[in-house]
């Protein structure tokens, strides 16, 4: 089936959109073909066309395709076919390919045996005889009856192949195993993210501080642990003099208060806390370790919690009336409902 690219009035009334949590992703479902800048809207947002499914796809969630998928379709909807579900319909539309291939392959074969009695019992092909011409043109047709018979079969297994790989793909991503490693990801991409909310924080207060123009021309070509102070070509443009250094300063200035205030990390932030809570609801109860905290388990422990200091780590529980500092970047998200679950306009 070719990509839809026409489409008439009314777009909202005739696209809905889903999200599923299970593989992070969003879906189209139009009702009529796309007109061409529809279409092309769709495809430089990453979705993709399914035939077999009659749907556009795209691989992961973001902001952008959300707010696309909102806009053509007005809200977005769970979606109602699951992982298996979805897996147990593409590995029936597999087998019966391999079904087709396999008919193909037994046709081929009983045609080739049809074409082999012309050589029963070792009849060999008469070297200048009337019959000569027949006999090869026999053979070769015998010969590619059997070429095509091996084709067919190889077709039939890769198919059964790859029904059986959607089967244990579904499987295993559903695996206790690799969902707790699902979370162990999203925990990662989650400090990632408040690494460039403290980066943000540090610059931003560290501009505030340097202000003149010999100290500033210093700073530009600097860095601090957590990355540069400011973008690398900012510092040559300095000293071609294209750029003065308290503009320089003001620019490292916005830069850092963009990223302070930005919408798209809070939104990925939000999308992430939530799919935490998703996976960790699946993956159910984690029985609680009541052995003995050495540092052998407290080094992989802290490794993959993103701790990398060698500070003494404290063996003992803390005290009933100690309470944790907030973060200093936090969304306090008042529902775990997945944001893109929303109407337009909505929050």
């Amino acid at each position: 089936m070719s990509e839809p690219q026409f489409l008439t009035s009314e777009i909202a009334m005739i696209i809905s959109a889903t999200y599923s949590p299970e593989d992070n992703k969003l879906r189209l479902y139009p009702s009529a073909r796309l007109d061409a800048e529809t279409y092309q809207r769709v495809k430089d947002a990453g979705f993709v066309w399914a035939p077999k499914q009659e749907l556009f796809v795209a691989p992961k969630w973001s902001p952008a395709r959300e707010d696309l998928a909102i806009e053509l379709a007005g809200e977005i909807e769970p979606e109602e076919m699951t992982l298996v579900e979805r897996a147990q319909a593409k590995a029936e539309r597999l087998d019966e390919l391999a079904i087709k291939r396999h008919r193909q392959a037994n046709a081929f074969q009983r045609a080739a045996e049809d074409l082999s009695e012309a050589f029963a019992y070792g009849q060999p092909i008469l070297v200048g005889h009337h019959s000569e011409r027949k006999a090869r043109k026999t053979q070769e047709r015998m010969q590619a009856a059997m070429t095509n018979a091996n084709k067919a079969q190889k077709l039939a297994n890769y198919w059964l192949y790859r029904a059986e790989g959607v089967q244990l793909h579904a499987n295993y991503k559903n695996d206790p195993r690799v969902r707790a490693n699902r979370i162990k990801t999203l925990l990662a991409d989650l400090r990632d993210m408040q690494r460039e909310i403290n980066h943000a924080y540090l610059t931003f207060a560290m501009w505030e501080k340097v202000t003149e123009d010999e100290t500033i021309k210093v700073a530009i070509g600097r860095s601090i642990p957590t990355g540069q102070l400011a973008p690398w070509d900012l510092w040559g443009k300095v000293e071609r003099g294209e750029v003065s250094p308290q503009e320089a300063r003001q620019q490292c200035i916005d830069a850092a208060q963009r990223s302070l205030s930005s919408d798209r990390r809070r939104r990925y932030i939000e999308h992430t806390l939530n799919r935490l809570s998703y996976e960790r609801e699946l993956l159910g109860p984690v029985r609680r370790y009541e052995g003995e905290l050495t540092p052998v388990i407290h080094k992989p422990l802290l490794a993959s919690t993103g701790r990398t200091s060698r500070r003494r780590v404290r063996l003992t529980p803390r005290p009933s009336s100690w309470k944790a500092k907030p973060p200093c970047h936090s969304t306090s998200p008042t529902t775990l409902n997945f944001p893109c679950l929303r109407r337009n306009g909505g929050t």
